[in-house]
């Protein structure tokens, strides 16, 4: 796998991760989480698509 691609799957996971782990804090924090962490899915598909 590419070191980039590679990079934003971990920091998609981190995103959704964080999200959950600041739900006692704010309600909202794990939709910000998830949507954090689909676009950086989404960033990783198309690292991977572009050759990164």
């Amino acid at each position: 796998m590419r070191n980039r691609t590679a990079g934003w799957m971990l920091f998609s996971s981190a995103c959704l991760l964080l999200g959950l782990s600041l739900q006692p804090v704010s309600p909202n924090a794990v939709l910000v989480g998830f949507f954090a962490g689909f676009a950086c899915a989404l960033a990783a598909v198309v690292s991977y698509l572009l050759g990164y």
